[in-house]
């Protein structure tokens, strides 16, 4: 995840790693003017999974 705090820092946006949910953790919240995004990030699993 290293990579992708770099990029998301890069590009300016705001972020948290592992951020607690109240039905879990996210890997990655990220916001910017643009708007928030969230990424569930999965290796070597169906997609389904990171959907659930």
């Amino acid at each position: 995840m290293n990579r992708l705090s770099f990029l998301l820092a890069g590009y300016g946006f705001r972020f948290t790693m592992e951020d607690v949910q109240t039905n879990g953790r996210v890997d990655v919240v990220a916001s910017h003017v643009n708007g928030v995004f969230i990424f569930e990030l999965k290796v070597g699993e169906p997609l389904d999974k990171a959907f659930r």
